[in-house]
């Protein structure tokens, strides 16, 4: 759970220095054109695992209320002789309307892939081997996107 904190902490602390850069060139509003790269470092407290995990994502205004998204996240978990690798991509379609000149109501849909390959995973027999799992799936999302400058 701490490690949780500390990694949205960094992302508020990313976004917040991506407001502060952009506010001098952006007085109209919240944007819609835009890229972030990530990469997050787990350590589990009481525990001899850790994780890393790598992502970027994106979105593109292609006219006055639509906006194109995409996401793509690759990490690997080192868990007890396990070794997990989770794969995930996104793409999808977005609408804003807004509300007042500092607020937009937001609402998205994309499609989903994602992947989880374990190696050394051992059954009851103790015959080791390789599990692999995909799914796709459709998300949808809500929300308000605000803009404001720091003065």
């Amino acid at each position: 759970m701490d490690q949780k904190i500390k990694r949205w902490t960094r992302r508020a602390g990313l976004v917040a220095a991506m407001l502060l850069a952009g506010s001098a060139a952006a007085s109209e509003g919240p944007r819609y054109t835009y890229g972030e790269l990530g990469y997050a470092r787990i350590d589990f407290d009481n525990f001899n695992e850790d994780a890393d995990v790598f992502g970027a994502n994106g979105s593109l205004a292609v006219s006055d209320q639509i906006y194109l998204i995409a996401a793509y996240s690759d990490g690997n978990i080192d868990a007890s002789g396990f070794d997990i690798d989770l794969k995930q991509a996104e793409a999808g379609v977005g609408l804003h309307f807004p509300l007042n000149s500092k607020v937009d109501f937001t609402a998205d849909a994309a499609y989903v892939w994602a992947e989880v390959d374990a190696d050394g995973f051992t059954d009851m027999f103790a015959l080791t081997g390789n599990v692999s799992v995909g799914d796709n799936a459709t998300a949808y999302g809500i929300g308000l996107r605000m803009y404001f400058e720091v003065k």
